[in-house]
This record gives structure tokens, sequence and C-alpha cells, in this order.
């Protein structure tokens, strides 16, 4: 899976610093779930990218029939973790009774500007398979997140979505093998494979850049991903006067 986070204050139990991962895409919504998925696996993995703190309140928001599997396993993780479940809503759908709580009936009975209210009550969201910006629940979340309150995990299925390429500014140097990550993303792609990445141009790791991805680091990986076409658009001094940082585009195979 491809994740973004995003989050309001950019909590440094998440990552540490603001992480941004946008994807150009074509959905194509092929396979999103198997039988073999492990689903509480899955559960597992989300609740520790959220970086939870006890009593955190977390609301699950997506389409019925879409990720049902992985609902109740998440719930139970959440509340394992000592946070607050806040259950699991659904649009452009009746929400399954297993996932109904108290919280999403007041949600469902709320319209724009109420619901934006509502949900500043809620510390995490978790946008699930199926839902878009188009969604009440997500549009509403966004408003909040913008309002500087909260913060949200969304994710994509592998195998889910035909993409053109991705945009990743200052989170690559987050990732510890980075070559594996360029694969992953790969998984996602279609066979024009564009990436464009905004970096610090160190070689020196830090509390804020835990794995440096210098500008020739960068274009080594890219070669040896057999990528032809590696090319440094600009750059400019850091506001944080860390490094220099520097914007690159990575062209087809």
């Amino acid at each position: 899976m491809l994740r973004s986070v995003s989050n309001a204050r950019f909590s440094s139990r998440l990552l540490g610093s603001a992480f941004s991962l946008l994807a150009l895409m074509r959905p194509t919504m092929a396979d999103a779930q198997t039988e073999s998925t492990d689903w509480r696996a899955v559960a597992a993995k989300i609740v520790e990218r959220m970086g939870l703190v006890r009593g955190e309140r977390v609301l699950l928001a997506g389409v019925a029939g879409e990720s049902d599997a992985l609902v109740p396993l998440l719930r139970a993780a959440i509340r394992a973790a000592g946070a607050t479940d806040r259950g699991a809503g659904a649009e452009r759908s009746t929400p399954p009774p297993e996932g109904t709580t108290e919280f999403t009936r007041g949600l469902s009975e709320r319209s724009e500007p109420s619901s934006d209210e509502y949900l500043r009550t809620v510390d995490v969201a978790v946008m699930l398979p199926g839902l878009t910006a188009s969604d009440p629940v997500y549009a509403s979340m966004q408003r909040v997140l913008r309002g500087g309150r909260g913060r949200t995990v969304h994710f994509h299925w592998a195998g889910a979505y035909d993409l053109d390429g991705v945009l990743m500014a200052n989170s690559l140097h987050y990732v510890e093998n980075q070559a594996a990550f360029i694969r992953e993303c790969e998984s996602h792609m279609n066979a024009r494979r564009y990436f464009l990445l905004v970096e610090y141009d160190t070689s020196e790791a830090s509390r804020w850049i835990p794995y440096p991805v210098s500008r020739t680091r960068l274009a080594t990986l890219f070669e040896r991903a057999g990528y032809s076409s590696v090319r440094v658009l600009r750059s400019r001094p850091s506001l944080y006067r860390r490094a220099s940082l520097y914007a690159i585009a990575v062209g087809p195979l």
C-alpha cells in the first residue's frame, strides 16, 4: 500500500516533520480486496502509523462493501492501543450495523457546516478505500485539518490504481530502504513511471533527516533502478539552513 498522512500540526509522533505523498492517478479499482489479504496485519500497520496516544478519539470513514472485513479488526486494534473508538461511518450507502456508534449516528444527521464542528472532536480520521474528496465526511475533515485540528490517514490498495507518476516533497529521507520503496511505488504505476521529488542536498543524517538523499545519491538510486532520465529542475537555500533544497524529475525506464 501507498499511504499518505495529513496532519494539521504534523505531530512528531507520526513522522517528525511534514510528510507529503501525492500521486497522479487514474482509478481502475482492480482486485482491491482478495481472500488472501491478511486483514489483521493491515489493521496493525494502520494503527502503528497513527502513532496513537491514549485517549485520542479515532473515526473510520469509508464506503460500505469496500473494506468491511477490515473495520472490526481496525476498531479492536484502536481500542487495544488505548484510544477511543468513534466507530465507522459510511458514505453513499447505509453503514453496516457493526460499525455504527452513537457518534456516527450523530454525524449522519448533520450537514455542512454543522458536520465540521462535530468532527472537530475527532483527533484521528482514517479514510478507508473507496472514499473520495467529494464525499461529505472527507471534505468536512479536510476543512477541520485546515483549521488546525486533528490528523488523517489515507491509503490506497496495491493494484487499485494505475499511476502515471508520484510527487514527493521532503519525505523520501524518512524511508530507510529507498530502493525498495521505489520498487513498491512502481507496483502501483503504469509504464510511463514519472517521479518528481524535492529533497535536501545533504549526506549528513540528523533528527530531521534520518536517511539523507543528496542530489548525487538520488540520481544514483534511480539510475540503478533503470531510469534513463534524471534531471535537476531547480535548487534554492533552505529556510532552516540545514542544506539547500533541490527538485528533481525522473523519466520513464
